[in-house]
């Protein structure tokens, strides 16, 4: 016996008038040959909205996961808090608590915004973006007496690009350096401009501060210095160049970029 799908049992040999007398009383239905199970369709559908759903997952982490910024060296060693370094090194404390991690130093936001400042800045044309660089020398503050937590020769440098095209998306890189010829050190941190459009980047004239809590506090830096081979730092106006080690000594630099169409 040959099972149907109905259910019903059909002889291996019936006469055509046998199973045109079934199909009248309902035993059998014929089912067109293209016509694929409702349980094959219902995969297909379910397989077709999971692949959807992934898609649409997969847009909104796109569009709500931040731009990566580049920081550097990232080899080198860290200091915490209340284990500060033995000697002159900057930005290298993971537990700052007014910055959290200090490798994450240069920052953007809308100028004259009470926004935080952040990673990146989404720009429009017409409008001022104020960059942030902290520096803060690590060495313990009690080294200082002895002359060994200060760091000398310290230069700030940064750069970014005149132009970001529609959809593309600008770095601004700060770069600290300091100590003696031969034996300098630095590192860097990066922020990013994202564009909608085609616009000109510019540089503020004069716009360029140190903000600290010594005489240097309000100084415009030389922006040829800055956006060239590096500006010299300081917390005393007497001592250019000179920052020593602990919190007290630290501070940051702003500038301004002008976005035009």
């Amino acid at each position: 016996m040959r099972q149907a799908h109905s259910g019903a049992q059909i002889p291996l040999r019936m006469s055509i008038s046998s199973v045109q007398q079934c199909f009248k009383r309902g035993r059998l239905q014929m089912k067109p040959p293209d016509q694929a199970p409702a349980a094959s369709l219902s995969v297909a559908a379910d397989r077709r909205l999971f692949q959807k759903n992934i898609r649409q997952s997969l847009i909104r982490e796109a569009n709500t996961m931040e731009p990566k910024t580049d920081w550097g060296p990232q080899d080198r060693e860290t200091f915490t808090w209340d284990r500060p370094a033995a000697g002159p090194c900057f930005n290298s404390i993971i537990n700052n608590p007014k910055l959290g991690k200090e490798m994450d130093f240069v920052r953007v936001r809308e100028a004259d915004s009470a926004e935080p400042y952040r990673d990146y800045a989404d720009i429009e044309a017409g409008k001022e973006y104020e960059v942030y660089i902290y520096y803060h020398n690590n060495a313990s503050a009690s080294l200082n007496r002895i002359g060994s937590g200060i760091a000398q020769n310290v230069r700030l440098s940064t750069s970014f690009p005149p132009k970001i095209c529609s959809g593309q998306t600008a770095v601004i890189k700060g770069t600290i350096r300091w100590g003696r010829p031969g034996s300098k050190k630095e590192v860097w941190d990066t922020a990013l401009l994202i564009a909608h459009d085609t616009v000109y980047l510019r540089y503020v004239e004069n716009s360029a501060a140190i903000h600290n809590e010594g005489s240097a506090n309000g100084v415009i830096l030389d922006a040829n210095a800055l956006f060239g081979s590096g500006a010299l730092l300081a917390h005393d106006t007497r001592a250019w160049g000179i920052i020593p080690g602990g919190d007290e000594f630290a501070g940051y630099i702003t500038f301004r970029i002008m976005v035009d169409k």
